[in-house]
Formats: C-alpha cells, sequence, structure tokens
C-alpha cells in the first residue's frame, strides 16, 4: 500500500502544481488583457487626434492657399497700378517738356484708375547729412556771386 500512497502524494504534488501554474497563467492572461485594452484605447485616441491634426492642416493649408492668392492679386493690382503711375508721370513730364496737350485716349485711360499718393512710388534713401555740411550750405547759399551779377548787369546795360 505504501506504493499507491506515493503515487497518491506524487498525483496530488503534481495536480497543485498544475493549479498553481494555472492560477499564475490565468493571472498573466487577465494583465495582458489589460494592457490589450489600453493600448486599444490609447490606438483610437491617436486615431482621433490624428483626424483632428489632419482637418486642421486641411483647414491651414486651405487658408494658405486663401492668403496666397490673395496677395497674389494684390500685387498684381500694385504692379497694375504703380505701371499706371508710370504711365501718368512718362506722360506728363513729355507734355510739360513738348507742350501739347494728351490726347482724348489717355484721359480716358487714365480716368478710370485709382488715385496714386506719393507714398506708393519707393523713396529714395537720404543721405547723411552731417552738421557742418548745412552750416557751409548756408554759408555759401549768402555769398553773393559777384562774376554772376556782373554778366546779368553788362546784359542789361547793352
Amino acid at each position: 500500500m505504501s506504493n499507491n500512497s506515493d503515487t497518491i502524494s506524487k498525483l496530488s504534488d503534481a495536480l497543485s502544481n498544475l493549479i498553481n501554474a494555472y492560477e499564475t497563467l490565468q493571472k498573466e492572461k487577465e494583465d495582458l488583457e489589460k494592457e490589450n485594452q489600453g493600448l486599444k484605447n490609447k490606438i483610437e485616441d491617436l486615431e482621433s487626434s490624428n483626424g483632428d491634426l489632419k482637418s486642421k492642416l486641411n483647414d491651414i493649408n486651405s487658408t494658405n492657399e486663401k492668403h496666397g492668392s490673395n496677395i497674389n492679386s494684390m500685387l498684381h493690382k500694385i504692379e497694375n497700378i504703380l505701371k499706371v503711375g508710370d504711365r501718368k508721370k512718362d506722360s506728363y513730364t513729355t507734355n510739360s517738356y513738348n507742350n501739347h496737350p494728351s490726347s482724348k485716349d489717355d484721359d480716358e485711360e487714365f480716368s478710370t484708375t485709382p488715385t496714386i499718393s506719393s507714398d506708393t512710388f519707393p523713396k529714395q534713401k537720404a543721405e547723411s547729412v552731417s552738421v557742418d555740411d548745412i552750416q557751409l550750405e548756408k554759408k555759401s547759399d549768402d555769398k553773393i556771386d559777384l562774376n554772376r551779377m556782373a554778366s546779368l548787369l553788362n546784359g542789361f546795360n547793352k
């Protein structure tokens, strides 16, 4: 009988080892399922965030395209205004030197264009001037050019 009792005790030990191993595996399985569910939730959150970011990116791209087209149209208008301003300036300078009025076509063309302010044209950079230069210019302006005065007086005496 001792043989049977040894076998029973060995089977009992083996069964308790199997039960312990099963419980350990069951606990590990539950932990892995929790981790798996947490990762699935994280994936859903990331996909949601990704969708939001894609939507914002599309909005930004469309806004950039609108701004780009607006800027291009403004630049085109500015270029046209500058071209018209240059044409006006050229026609005024040729008219003042040639002393003949502009044609009717020019008047009609410019009557529909907007008024151009002096701020539209690029300003030339002012040269640096020191106080000494200003005083020298002032002194030289105060002096009478005797040679010029004499030549003018000689012209009146003839």
